[in-house]
């Protein structure tokens, strides 16, 4: 990353009634910040973007990941890649569905940038993965919400 490079990711749930983000992160020469976490939410590093939670017993902290993007940025670069494993406990899904019928939607966003202007440009979310590998260990959840409401 050069001197004007900067980045960021950012992981939300969107449902009928309203967004709720779960980790946002921002990347500079200068530093390393990761938001505020949700009490509800946990962290998970993950061995790879197919592993699940099976077998991790301990949740990062955001100053845990903040040290571990700062301590792969020291050179210049992101080259390890780090993937999250989210899982959110406690969220009241509404019954009320978008107009796909799903009940949910994960928002990834990530943004790079390398030039003097630093103006922000979006990446295609292939790009945030291979930047910060991340799985979402929701899916879990969300298929028990929609078997609860398939009883129903």
């Amino acid at each position: 990353m050069g001197n004007n490079g900067v980045g960021g990711l950012s992981v939300s749930l969107e449902t009928t009634a309203g967004s709720t983000t779960l980790i946002n992160i921002s990347l500079s020469k200068s530093g390393v910040t990761v938001g505020s976490v949700p009490s509800n939410v946990q962290l998970f590093q993950m061995t790879s973007p197919d592993s699940d939670l099976s077998g991790i017993i301990r949740p990062l902290t955001a100053a845990s990941i903040s040290s571990m993007l700062s301590a792969d940025l020291a050179d210049g670069s992101l080259d390890t890649p780090l993937y999250l494993g989210i899982r959110a406990d406690g969220l009241d899904f509404p019954s009320t569905a978008f107009s796909d019928g799903s009940l949910m939607r994960v928002h990834v966003d990530s943004s790079v940038d390398d030039s003097a202007q630093g103006s922000l440009v979006p990446e295609p979310r292939t790009s945030a993965l291979a930047c910060l590998g991340l799985l979402l260990g929701l899916r879990k959840l969300r298929k028990l919400e929609v078997q609860k409401l398939n009883r129903k």
